[in-house]
């Protein structure tokens, strides 16, 4: 469960070993396929499960999210064949929540106990008649098992940000679409 009492230790940009923006596009503008995508960036259900488990106070408590809420996460590690997979407990805190008719975002620092020291920032919008997902981030290993991992640490965010996006984009798809008439 979140830990209130834990410090933030988000480190920095200058002496993150892992920094990294990316840009997809979700699909067609609307306003329905944008109330979607915003409602699971915000409650962040990002990642799917078998990404990242998450536990978050607003969601338990039924209501948006505010800056300053916990997340409790684990981010889910395949491990060897017939095993289970490991899960590597964090704790973040929400530094960025907002939402307008045609953007929304979603921030949190790292805290002490984090794997990673570092920022993470999701910004959905329109652009013209498209949907925009953007994700900065910055990581810095500071658990010894992450320093381990090395290649496969630094590998994990991009893996996860994939499958975050598709999850946005199948939010995104899931808005019927208009009916046409026929010509």
């Amino acid at each position: 469960a979140p830990d209130r009492a834990v410090p933030l230790d988000a480190g920095d940009v200058a002496t993150a070993l892992f920094v990294d923006r990316h840009r997809r596009e979700l699909g067609p503008w609307s306003p329905d396929a944008f109330a979607r995508v915003r409602d699971v960036l915000l409650g962040y259900r990002f990642y799917p499960p078998a990404v990242m488990l998450r536990r978050t106070a607003f969601e338990e408590e039924g209501r948006p999210v505010r800056l300053g809420d916990r997340l409790g996460l684990g981010l889910v590690l395949t491990s060897l064949p017939g095993l289970p997979p490991l899960l590597l407990p964090a704790v973040a805190e929400v530094h960025l929540a907002e939402s307008g008719p045609e953007r929304a975002s979603l921030g949190y620092r790292t805290t002490l106990r984090h794997y990673g020291r570092g920022e993470w920032r999701a910004v959905v919008r329109r652009e013209g008649e498209r949907l925009v997902l953007e994700v900065d981030c910055h990581v810095r290993p500071c658990r010894w098992y992450a320093w381990l991992g090395g290649p496969v640490s630094l590998r994990s965010p991009r893996a996860a940000f994939s499958a975050g996006a598709y999850n946005l984009r199948a939010a995104a798809a899931s808005v019927s679409a208009p009916a046409r008439s026929p010509a």
